[in-house]
């Protein structure tokens, strides 16, 4: 993938960007109120933490982008069949790191999973979209509730 070396030329302006949009708390998905918004909000936040996790994201989607998903194949969301999935699957690093800056920006729930798993960083670094398209139908089903 030709648009691994300029991610790798900068790294700094990427860390930055991912955390800018694990901090952003502008329209975002989630209600104003919720516990995922709250945990992001500017005197909330504790500042190395979500730097660090920017850190571990940018490092994560590195190794994504070389190596492949690392993971079972039972959770690689981008080995399936649907469209919805032709995002995930197809996408060079550049187009990979912007939909997960993307979900991040907009989906705060995403942003606290990631601050506090591992786990979660390597699943949205191999598939953002539907990572992000899977938290919005457990929204949608916890407000049923």
């Amino acid at each position: 993938d030709p648009t691994i070396s300029s991610i790798i030329t900068y790294p700094e302006f990427w860390v930055t960007q991912i955390t800018h949009a694990l901090t952003n708390t502008v329209s975002v998905k989630d209600r104003p109120n919720s516990h995922a918004a709250k945990l992001f909000s500017p005197s909330t936040y504790d500042a190395l933490l979500i730097e660090s996790t920017a850190r571990a994201i940018f490092l994560a989607l590195l190794d994504r982008c070389i190596h492949g998903f690392r993971g079972p194949p039972s959770f690689d969301k981008s080995l399936g069949k649907g469209k919805e999935s032709e995002a995930d699957r197809m996408a060079g690093c550049r187009e990979r790191l912007g939909n997960v800056i993307t979900a991040l920006r907009w989906n705060k729930r995403i942003c606290k999973d990631v601050l506090w798993e591992d786990w979660k960083i390597r699943l949205l670094v191999n598939h953002p979209c539907c990572y992000d398209r899977e938290k919005d139908l457990q929204m949608g089903s916890n407000e049923q509730r």
